[in-house]
């Protein structure tokens, strides 16, 4: 009888173990396929004009800058890093390039309003207008489109308009396609509307804020398929309050960011094949030398971080590096 009794309780706790392993590894593959979306990290910021802002982390390559409590600038908004149908709307929104984890209609869409800008490489521009930009070096390509219909097929934009289902009072976003080496100016006011360009009449409290479109691309042997520089993806430095921030986006250490210049804080991808090894970040970062490194992009496609220690030995010596769990 003390056999079976004993058999009988080895038995039930296999049962509550294997339970809990499964239960265990249920939650792992649900957090891994991103069913669960952490809120935000925010980190205060002051420019060097002491302008405050904040800075708001939602992991890979999706945050952003508020620069009012009214007003965000949001960077590749993907709708596997937040829940952003519950977030400020955008006074602009900047998209870096077309690939998935960077551009997500559905989240630009959550985020717009009317009067909301939108810049963007060529490639994601055409992606969210449904039409080809300028391709002329020279002049930027400017679209309105209806927020409710970014994402929509473009026929089904044209056969709305047709339809007579577009209207004057709908709210309209502004998508500005920018290649590498353009820029442009932006007042934003207290209420999180943006204007292009330093408007007149503009009140003590609007923010002017300058993004300059800067190169993106691939330079490693057998990896430049990833981002190839002929398509002219992008990287921003966003300047307000004479501070530069630097988003780089989806790059290696290109001879380019030797002539970046007085940056105050840079966000660099650290995951090879598809943008910078360890090594490669610790020298874009010894080659820019910004006040503040915020590495982001760093999760390796085998779902391992890049190694995060390393990467703060290796730069430790010439700039703050903040880590903040942008996998």
């Amino acid at each position: 009888m003390k056999k079976i009794l004993c058999a009988m309780i080895i038995g039930i706790s296999s049962l509550f173990a294997f339970s809990a392993t499964a239960a265990a590894a249920n939650a792992t593959e649900n957090k891994s396929a991103g069913t669960s979306i952490k809120a935000p990290r925010t980190e205060k910021y002051v420019t060097k004009d002491g302008t405050p802002l904040v800075f708001h982390f939602y992991g890979h390559a999706s945050l952003a800058i508020e620069i009012q409590p009214n007003a965000f600038i949001y960077i590749d908004p993907v709708g596997t890093q937040g829940e952003f149908y519950k977030e400020p709307k955008a006074a602009a929104i900047l998209i870096t390039h077309s690939h998935p984890d960077h551009l997500d209609k559905t989240a630009i869409a959550e985020l717009s309003k009317n009067m909301t800008i939108i810049l963007s490489d060529r490639t994601s521009s055409e992606s969210i207008t449904g039409k080809q930009p300028d391709t002329n070096e020279g002049h930027m390509s400017i679209e309105t489109i209806a927020v409710k219909s970014i994402g929509v097929p473009s026929l089904d934009k044209e056969a709305g308009v047709k339809n007579g289902n577009s209207t004057e009072n709908e709210e309209k976003a502004t998508c500005m396609a920018m290649i590498p080496g353009q820029s442009a100016t932006l007042s934003i006011n207290k209420h999180g509307v943006a204007h292009i360009g330093m408007m007149t009449g503009a009140k003590s409290d609007d923010i002017i804020v300058k993004i300059e479109a800067v190169p993106a691309y691939n330079t490693t042997k057998g990896h430049l398929q990833f981002h190839p520089k002929a398509r002219k993806d992008c990287g921003y430095i966003i300047t307000i309050g004479k501070s530069r921030i630097y988003i780089a986006g989806d790059t290696e250490n290109i001879p380019e960011m030797s002539n970046l210049k007085k940056i105050n804080v840079a966000f660099l991808p650290v995951n090879q094949p598809f943008t910078m090894t360890v090594e490669q970040a610790a020298a874009a970062v010894k080659t820019i030398r910004p006040k503040i490194f915020y590495p982001y992009h760093y999760g390796n496609q085998n779902g391992q971080a890049s190694d995060m220690k390393k990467l703060t030995k290796l730069c430790s010596r010439y700039t703050t590096i903040r880590i903040r769990g942008m996998e």
